[in-house]
């Protein structure tokens, strides 16, 4: 089964073009069938994986959240599988995989209005942090303090979102602080904010938190950094497979941590899956994780 490895070469400041080097003594150690393509412009590596949609073999995104997203893209209607080598600065969705022994899993795809997700979806203080992470990113400030830089940067600024909500034959209008929807359990660089998700269980957990007091946000972000906010007052909790949101004017939203606005989005968990391939020795070894730094 041929190998193919999508590298963004620009993913974790560079951390991804590294690792394509170690992937190729690997691949070459292990006499695998293998081929490296470096994308150059955003969505090339959905074009990428389109090409190989004759073969049958693993497509592998090497980069961060958004090339695994543009990856998946590409993968969807084909015999191709997906692997992931983590080599962007957040690696949320890699976080479901990370350790796991199981080589093969399906796992589910969410669509909202045109475009797909393979993690979250999200309205709010969440979606805005990553819109700024565009302006924290331009400024010299470390990878792995972005997040909270950009965290930080809008908390300053921000104003819930007047939405209307549609889920599981309920009707919400209120003011939204946090809206997400995910089918993986990790975002925004390790916020835990789906701690019992699964990838392959044909729905989609979805956290609301509606008109959460501005002195109470730093606190409510605290417990979905530790997966502790289905405790909060403030927070509902629901599985479904669709979800229709409106707002009166254009509202940014986040996808897998690209960012699009819209006024109105209609999400629904597809009928297709995509299949997995994880195979964690090799993917450890690409990243040359010393054993005892491995997780079992």
């Amino acid at each position: 089964m041929k190998y193919v490895f999508i590298v963004n070469p620009k993913s974790g400041k560079g951390k991804a073009l590294e690792i394509s080097k170690k992937i190729e003594e690997v691949c070459i150690k292990r006499g695998i069938d293998y081929e490296i393509v470096y994308t150059e412009r955003p969505k090339d590596a959905t074009l990428i994986a389109k090409e190989f949609k004759r073969d049958k073999c693993v497509i592998f995104s090497v980069g961060g959240d958004g090339t695994v997203n543009e990856v998946m893209r590409g993968v969807i209607d084909t015999k191709n599988m997906l692997g992931v080598i983590p080599g962007g600065s957040g690696n949320d969705f890699y976080k479901m995989l990370d350790g796991s022994y199981k080589l093969y899993q399906e796992c589910d795809i969410g669509k909202v209005n045109s475009e797909y997700f393979i993690n979250t979806f999200s309205i709010g203080i969440d979606a805005d942090i990553c819109d700024n992470l565009i302006v924290m990113r331009r400024k010299n400030i470390p990878a792995s303090q972005i997040y909270n830089a950009s965290l930080v940067y809008t908390f300053l600024k921000y104003k819930d979102k007047p939405l209307e909500i549609e889920i599981n034959g309920e009707v919400i209008k209120d003011n939204v602080t946090l809206l997400s929807v995910c089918n993986g359990r990790v975002y925004g660089g390790g916020y835990k904010i789906a701690p019992n998700a699964y990838i392959d269980d044909g729905m989609f957990d979805v956290y609301l938190a509606t008109n959460v007091p501005k002195a109470k946000i730093p606190g409510l972000v605290l417990k979905v950094k530790d997966g502790k906010h289905e405790s909060s007052k403030y927070v509902r909790h629901f599985k479904t497979d669709r979800i229709k949101i409106k707002s009166p004017s254009l509202v940014i939203a986040e996808i897998d941590g690209e960012v699009i606005e819209e006024k109105e989005f209609d999400i629904k968990l597809l009928d297709q899956k995509i299949v997995i391939y994880h195979n964690n020795d090799f993917v450890n070894e690409c990243l040359d994780k010393p054993k005892h730094l491995v997780k079992s």
